[in-house]
C-alpha cells in the first residue's frame, strides 16, 4: 500500500440510477416558452456550478507540458478575495510523498480552508508517483528539478497573480524532501520552506529501490546521493534569508534524519523552527502538521 494512504479513512460509495431524459431541440421547441424555461432549469445551475467550482478552488486536472513526454498536473486554490482585487498574492506550493499524486494533499487537509484564511494561492503538484523530485542520472527524461524550477514555475507565475517574493513549499515525506531540498538549492526563488516526516538525510535510506533507480545504488555512488540530500545541502542556506519549518511524529522513521537536520542547521546558524508530536508516518499526523505549517508560512510570508 502506496504510505499516503496510511490512516486513510475509507468512503463506501452507493450507487445510484440516473433517469434518462430524451430532449427535442429543434428550432421550434426551442422557441417555445415552455423549452426555454425547460432549459433554464437544466443549465443555469450547471453554469452557476462551474462558475463557484473555479473561482473558490480549482481541484481541477490542469496541467504545464514540461517536456516533450512529460506535463505536470495540479491542482489550484484561490483565496476567496482572489476575484474581487488585482493584487499579487503569496503562494504555496505542497509536494505529495511516495506513492502519491497532486491530489494527496486534498485528502489530508481542508486546503480551500486555508487559501481564504491566510490570503495564499495554493498549489497542490504532482510528482509523478516516485520522482523523489531529482534529477535522475540514468532516464534522460526524468529530470524533475529541472522541469519543475526552470519549465513549471514560470509558466505557473504568468498564468496567475503570484506574488513571485514571497513563495513558499512544502511536502511530506518523499515531498518533504523535495520541497526542502529546492529551498536549500533555490534560494533565490523560496523564501520560506517545511517538511512534516520528510526524509531528510536519504543516504540514511540507501535501501531505498525507488531513489537508486534515478541515483544508482549507493554502495556505487554515494557522490549523487549526498549530492541531492537535504542534510548535506544545509551549507548552501549560510547567510541566506530563508526561513524553515520542519517536523516529525516521535514513532515517525523520519524522526532522526528530521532532528539531525535541525541540529546541523543550528550549528551553521540557519533558522530552523522544530516540531515533534505524538505520531508516526501516517495521514491523521501529516493532518495535525500541516496546521502548523501554515501558521509558519503567515509569520513568515505575511509578516505577522
Amino acid at each position: 500500500m502506496p504510505e499516503w494512504l496510511n490512516g486513510a479513512v475509507s468512503k463506501t460509495a452507493v450507487p445510484f440510477t440516473v433517469p434518462r431524459v430524451r430532449i427535442s431541440l429543434s428550432p421550434q421547441n426551442i422557441k417555445s416558452k415552455n423549452m426555454k424555461k425547460l432549459i433554464s432549469i437544466l443549465f443555469l445551475p450547471l453554469l452557476f456550478f462551474s462558475i463557484t467550482f473555479v473561482a473558490c478552488g480549482e481541484p481541477r486536472d490542469n496541467r504545464v507540458k514540461v517536456s516533450q513526454n512529460y506535463s505536470i498536473r495540479y491542482s489550484v486554490f484561490f483565496p476567496a478575495t482572489y476575484q474581487e482585487t488585482e493584487k499579487d498574492f503569496p503562494t504555496i506550493f505542497m509536494l505529495h510523498g511516495l506513492g502519491g499524486d497532486f491530489r494527496q494533499w486534498q485528502t489530508i487537509a481542508d486546503l480551500q480552508k486555508f487559501a481564504d484564511k491566510y490570503q495564499f494561492i495554493i498549489f497542490t503538484v504532482d510528482g509523478f508517483i516516485d520522482s523523489w523530485y531529482l534529477n535522475s542520472k540514468f532516464d534522460k527524461e526524468m529530470q524533475y528539478e529541472t522541469m519543475f524550477i526552470e519549465r513549471f514555475l514560470p509558466k505557473i507565475f504568468a498564468r496567475y497573480r503570484i506574488n513571485e517574493g514571497k513563495l513558499g513549499i512544502t511536502g511530506l515525506s518523499m515531498g518533504g524532501h523535495g520541497a526542502i531540498k529546492f529551498v536549500l538549492k533555490y534560494p533565490e526563488i523560496f523564501s520560506a520552506g517545511a517538511s512534516t516526516s520528510g526524509i531528510l538525510d536519504i543516504t540514511k535510506f540507501d535501501d531505498r529501490s525507488t531513489i537508486a533507480q534515478h541515483l544508482g545504488e549507493f554502495n556505487s555512488y554515494p557522490e549523487n546521493w549526498k549530492a541531492n540530500s537535504c542534510y548535506y545541502l544545509l551549507d548552501k542556506l549560510t547567510n541566506k534569508n530563508v526561513k524553515l519549518f520542519v517536523d516529525s511524529g516521535v514513532d515517525d522513521y523520519a524522526y532522526d534524519v528530521t532532528r539531525a537536520f535541525k541540529e546541523k542547521a543550528d550549528s551553521l546558524g540557519i533558522s530552523c523552527e522544530f516540531l515533534e508530536m505524538e505520531g508516526g508516518h501516517f495521514h491523521e499526523y501529516w493532518s495535525r502538521a500541516v496546521v502548523h505549517h501554515f501558521n509558519f508560512f503567515d509569520r513568515v510570508l505575511n509578516n505577522k
